[in-house]
């Protein structure tokens, strides 16, 4: 059984408490909200409230064996970038932070975050092609060479099977499961399903051949290259990184956690 440990119970962290209560692992939370914990125990395997983030007092928290630790202090560098610093020292194996900032992300990583996560920059991703897109319902871009969508059954398919339709060497995609309007939950079909009309279809495929298929010209490969473009540039950024603003964060971090 794997366990997971949140530090910090703010949207991601209360988001991926809940998500993960449904699922076969034990979840440690952790906060200063006496209020908060106690509102969020009963769906935690432990919880435990700490005045003050400490490498001894994370080290009681922690155990040895955590898969993962999740830190969400919304916009407070100081605290999340200080217990970031004592889990890699404790030896955290996964270190998933939260911010918004590319700066304070390239200190996050210098101090041992694994992961970044970026909410609102992930979701403005995902929803972009969507509003764009009468066709696409989710979509997902794969290492920028493959895109995972949701889209309706094109016309021309209705009363073919999935056999006829041969949409993998005549479109060069992969349908994934099908969902129909009697059925509210999505389902992997044989060769010998029919194709009804307004049946949902999650495919997968190269960008060109999922824009094509779902009739969005263009669309996609924008979408790819703003995101490449934006990965590149973040990458530039990092190097770029405000050197007396990064010297003067890790100064203030140094002698804060030489106090501990």
């Amino acid at each position: 059984m794997k366990t997971f440990v949140i530090i910090g119970l703010s949207n991601l962290g209360i988001h991926m408490l809940e998500n993960l209560s449904k699922l076969d692992c034990q979840i440690i939370i952790v906060d200063t909200s006496k209020e908060l914990v106690e509102e969020y125990d009963v769906i935690a395997t432990e919880s435990f409230i700490l005045d003050q983030f400490t490498k001894n007092a994370l080290k009681k928290v922690i155990p040895v064996d955590t898969d993962a630790v999740i830190i969400d202090f919304d916009n407070d560098l100081g605290k999340s970038a200080l217990i970031t610093h004592y889990c890699n020292l404790l030896g955290v194996k996964e270190i998933c932070v939260k911010t918004e900032d590319r700066d304070d992300a390239e200190i996050l990583k210098t101090l041992g975050a694994t992961k970044i996560i970026f909410p609102s920059k992930d979701a403005a991703r995902r929803l972009t092609p969507l509003l764009l897109s009468p066709n696409l319902s989710t979509y997902s871009i794969v290492g920028h060479d493959i895109i995972v969508a949701e889209t309706v059954i094109p016309k021309e398919y209705v009363g073919k099977t999935l056999l006829e339709a041969d949409l993998r060497r005549e479109k060069g995609i992969t349908v994934i499961a099908v969902r129909n309007l009697s059925n509210s939950r999505y389902e992997f079909v044989d060769g010998d399903y029919f194709f009804l009309k307004d049946d949902k279809i999650v495919i997968c495929g190269k960008p060109d051949r999922i824009e094509s298929f779902t009739n969005n010209k263009d669309l996609i490969k924008d979408l790819i290259s703003v995101s490449k473009a934006e990965d590149a540039s973040s990458k530039e950024d990092s190097k770029k990184l405000g050197f007396l603003r990064f010297f003067d964060f890790m100064k203030k971090f140094n002698k804060d956690s030489k106090n501990d």
